[in-house]
């Protein structure tokens, strides 16, 4: 035992595998190809874990040779009202793998699964069930799932006792916004209050502390595996198992030693773990928390409560950015009042009502007060601040200053530190260079431009096709991770769905200063939208001819009437930096002519083609005569409309042409005089 308490207290020893660490993690996650043990499989078999019910499927997880995702559509509730955790099935159908962000700096769902050690989803025809018997642990969990369904229709007991997150949307991103949405995920407050509770109860029945301390480990291994291992529940239980072995044994180890051997014993077992938000937040917070321990407790809970918000949302504020690309200036507040309302009030009765469902009214009164507060300080938008995405060496940065204030705590640290922030919220606007993106939003359409040092940011069009791998939030996420306050030009090429579905989503969420529509006709998704932008007193306008930005102008061209909204796009004519580019909405080869009648639009260097690429546009003829370079074709994957057609590419072949169902959102940077092309493929 001296000879293990010499090597843990050795700084060697922590830097070695700090280094080892390093070179694991990295080799996983960003060079080695993982092979699934899955290939072809139609037939899988395994025991359910976990069951989601949406609206028309039922995604179910299951334990088999190695964890999977199978997805069941159903035409009648009764197909799936037999399914039940710990149960075995069957499924019969395809696998499929998983995909990424197509669209820069979104959650990614592929690197998601990954941290759960899911590397296929499967689509099920059919569900089969093996062995309805169920282990003793199951049958407790669907005893809980059940009584919570039956008593809480706002989810905040399966959420809190089971983390099993139930609780409205809407509130949910209001709790996000806010900065306390870790509050409702189980963590190491959850665990730390049932250790307290049991440790009071055994304390008076048996005087062996080792024997209380293995009874309190037994039962917190158990309620952790059945509310699943999640890895900010791992580290709650790993860290009260070392602390006890520490205490035990004499290690004299430091908490933060403690917390640095956990972190590396959970990324060993799994290195994605990096990328899992729960597990970075419950790292950073726990580390900044044990560094500052001793000066947390003054004897006055109000400043305690807010040392302790302001010390957890500074260790891990990159982490916040980096996910939500905002900051709410009021979450240390929030915090004060949701902390203790949330621990000692709320969790309780919950607790207290899956007993006695009598006290369900106390519990709802609770919530209503939580809600009506949350609601309250989310209205306040002005200290809501969007900041951009942190590069991982300015991320590097913060925390070595951190790391340097903690050890000197020299003032000039602390107004380093303060200077990374800002330099972090405002460094775009020293970018000189200009981008062009198009968006990957599936079958649609959606076009960004953004001028030198962020004077004008212009959306040509939103999409509008919902399904998972295109969320309507995408946009939005992505216009803040890049440190966007505002799209100071909203342009909607027409009023078809596909190009303008997710507008009236995207103004009620998000400034937009200017609209500007096609035609003199509205289509009844236009007249919507224009009924939200009267009652926000946007500026909008149709018919225009011209828009002056930095250094450049857009020409809208298509200036006929033809009687149809496909026809009657705008369409787009800009040059930025001497790159000439030709933004064609829907309009068909009959625009195509009178276009080329009236315009010299020779030597295009990108081109957005028209329709998808479907062949209704994009005429030999024309494409011929405007000799694109570069050819962007925005269509969804396995689309029911065939796009792109086949003639159509064919029209390209002298064209580089980019598709955003097989290379993602597509980038080009204009920097100088030079042309750069990126790809975000899923």
């Amino acid at each position: 035992m001296q000879k293990l308490r010499t090597i843990l207290q050795s700084n060697i020893f922590y830097i070695g595998l700090i280094i080892f660490l390093v070179v694991y993690v990295i080799y996983f996650t960003k060079i080695k190809d993982y092979t699934s043990i899955y290939s072809d499989e139609t037939r899988i078999e395994g025991i359910v874990t976990k069951i989601v019910v949406n609206e028309d499927n039922v995604k179910l997880t299951l334990d088999s040779k190695e964890d999977i995702i199978a997805t069941y559509y159903y035409d009648d509730e009764k197909e799936i009202e037999n399914l039940k955790l710990g149960i075995k099935v069957a499924v019969e159908g395809n696998l499929r793998e998983p995909l990424g962000n197509s669209i820069p700096n979104v959650f990614n769902y592929k690197k998601y699964l990954e941290t759960k050690k899911i590397y296929y989803l499967f689509t099920a025809k059919q569900i089969n069930i093996l062995d309805n018997n169920v282990s003793f642990l199951y049958r407790i969990k669907n005893f809980l799932i059940t009584k919570c369904d039956q008593i809480d229709s706002l989810g905040y007991i399966k959420s809190l006792v089971l983390g099993i997150n139930e609780i409205d949307d809407n509130i949910y991103d209001i709790y996000k916004v806010n900065g306390i949405m870790h509050l409702f995920a189980i963590s190491g407050m959850h665990i730390s209050l049932v250790a307290n509770v049991l440790l009071k109860l055994l304390k008076k029945m048996l005087k062996n502390k080792d024997v209380i301390m293995i009874i309190i480990i037994i039962v917190l291994f158990f309620y952790t595996k059945l509310i699943g291992f999640t890895p900010s529940v791992l580290r709650s239980l790993y860290m009260y198992i070392f602390i006890w072995f520490n205490k035990r044994f004499k290690l004299s180890l430091s908490n933060t030693r403690i917390l640095i051997l956990i972190t590396i014993i959970m990324l060993i077992f799994n290195p994605f773990y990096i990328y899992d938000i729960g597990f970075l937040y419950s790292m950073s917070t726990s580390l900044g928390l044990i560094i500052y321990s001793k000066s947390l407790d003054n004897g006055n809970k109000i400043i305690s409560s807010l040392k302790i918000s302001f010390i957890a949302n500074i260790f891990s504020l990159p982490i916040s950015i980096n996910n939500n690309y905002e900051v709410n200036l009021l979450t240390l507040i929030i915090n004060v009042i949701a902390v203790p309302l949330i621990t000692y009030i709320i969790y309780p009765i919950c607790l207290l009502v899956l007993l006695l469902p009598i006290f369900y009214p106390l519990l709802k009164i609770t919530i209503i007060f939580l809600e009506t507060v949350s609601k309250l300080f989310y209205s306040i938008k002005v200290f809501i601040i969007t900041i951009p995405k942190m590069s991982m060496f300015l991320i590097f940065i913060y925390y070595l200053l951190l790391f340097l204030i903690v050890r000197y705590n020299k003032r000039y640290y602390k107004i380093l530190l303060l200077f990374i922030l800002v330099f972090s919220k405002y460094h775009i606007f020293l970018d000189s260079n200009t981008y062009v993106y198009f968006l990957d939003v599936g079958q649609g359409d959606s076009s960004l431009i953004v001028t030198p040092h962020r004077k004008d940011i212009i959306l040509i069009d939103t999409g509008g096709i919902y399904n998972n791998n295109y969320p309507i939030e995408n946009i939005i996420t992505f216009l803040k991770s890049m440190g966007f306050n505002k799209i100071d030009y909203l342009i909607l090429t027409h009023g078809d769905y596909d190009h303008m579905g997710y507008s009236t989503y995207l103004v009620n969420n998000y400034k937009v200063d200017k609209v500007f529509f096609n035609k003199e006709s509205y289509s009844n998704l236009e007249l919507e939208l224009i009924d939200v932008l009267k009652d926000k007193d946007i500026y909008y306008q149709n018919k225009i001819k011209t828009l002056d930005i930095s250094n450049s102008r857009l020409y809208f061209l298509n200036e006929e009437y033809y009687g149809n909204e496909n026809d009657d796009s705008l369409v787009i004519y800009m040059k930025l930096n001497n790159y000439k580019f030709l933004f064609m909405g829907d309009a068909s080869i009959k625009v195509e002519n009178d276009l080329i009648k009236k315009y010299n639009l020779q030597n295009i260097d990108i081109l957005k083609v028209g329709h998808h690429g479907s062949k209704t546009s994009s005429s030999k003829y024309f494409i011929n005569y405007i000799s694109p370079k570069y050819s962007i074709i925005s269509v969804g994957k396995n689309n029911l409309f065939g796009h792109p057609n086949q003639e159509v590419l064919k029209n390209l072949n002298d064209s580089k042409v980019l598709r955003t169902d097989i290379n993602g959102s597509i980038e080009f940077k204009i920097k100088k005089s030079k042309l750069e092309v990126k790809y975000y493929s899923p």
